[in-house]
């Protein structure tokens, strides 16, 4: 159960989202009716030219470009992945040894590795390759786990279905737009039981309570909020050695995920939830771990 002050600030939170969510959409639309419709001209006097976020103070400073080191070998090959991760390697511990206060965080130290879907399989097998080195720097302990990046997927939607995206939904919004202020096409008058005759000639202030209280109706008709839900979670019982541990396990597709930390190495333990009924062994790394519900 979430204590009454937990979840009367986690209400707060949403509803703080929400608003910031709907002002930015507000001002986003705004812009496009600007842009379209000569009839919705008079917003520009009070569209800003940005929208207010938090880090607003934080944008307005020079960023501060620190240039990462060149590798020149290539991850299209077995033997250039290993040159790299002990590039990798020799980089960690040669920085983390400068500071004193870290240097003993290297004994237990793991660093995820991304790259994109084929260079993944090729770093997953060149650190197999050095699986029986005699030190966790050869064996590469310390670059885990190793993690796709989808930046291929990213620039593929940026460099062609953005613009796709766009134009679809604002041929939408203005088909929409239309309907509901009874306009034959872009360059007709909107009407508007909001909006008087002498808009154009009304002050800012003025404008600025149309087009709350119009744009207000606009996000009614098109935000759909949806609420995000916690992962659900599910308590164990692990008998390892003889010795009893509890856990807590996530729930994916009526299958719980056990993370597990094993002679310094995190390792996911996957169990199908009616295995846990009766209990469960499962041999992790030569180690027999009994689950139960």
């Amino acid at each position: 159960m979430i204590p009454m002050n937990q979840a009367w600030k986690s209400s707060c939170q949403m509803k703080l989202r929400h608003w910031c969510i709907k002002n930015s959409l507000k001002i986003l639309l705004g812009r496009i009716l600007v842009e379209y419709m000569p009839g919705f001209q008079w917003m520009k006097k009070v569209l800003p030219d940005h929208i207010d976020h938090p880090h607003k103070e934080e944008m307005k400073r020079k960023s501060v470009v620190h240039m990462l080191p060149l590798s020149l070998n290539n991850e299209c090959s077995y033997d250039g992945c290993v040159r790299i991760m002990d590039e990798y390697i020799e980089m960690i511990n040669r920085w983390y040894r400068r500071l004193a206060e870290v240097a003993a965080e290297l004994d237990t130290l793991q660093i995820p590795v991304g790259g994109d879907q084929l260079t993944r399989v090729r770093f997953k097998g060149a650190k197999t390759l050095r699986a029986g080195a005699h030190t966790k720097q050869e064996r590469f302990d310390q670059l885990y786990p190793m993690v796709i990046e989808l930046f291929h997927t990213l620039q593929d939607f940026l460099e062609a279905h953005e613009d796709f995206v766009l134009t679809v939904g604002q041929s939408y919004f203005l088909d929409y737009v239309m309907k509901k202020f009874d306009m034959k096409d872009l360059d007709d008058t909107p009407t508007h039981k909001l909006l008087p005759e002498n808009i154009k000639q009304l002050h800012a202030p003025s404008k600025q309570k149309i087009f709350d209280a119009i744009m207000e109706e606009v996000i009614a008709d098109i935000y759909i909020p949806y609420e995000t839900q916690a992962p659900k979670k599910m308590d164990l019982k692990l008998l390892i050695a003889n010795q009893a541990y509890q856990c807590s396990a996530s729930l994916d597709n009526n299958t719980a995920v056990v993370p597990l930390l094993i002679n310094g190495r995190q390792t996911i333990i996957q169990v199908p939830v009616p295995r846990l009924q009766d209990g469960c062994s499962i041999n992790v790394n030569g180690i027999t771990i009994l689950f139960r519900k």
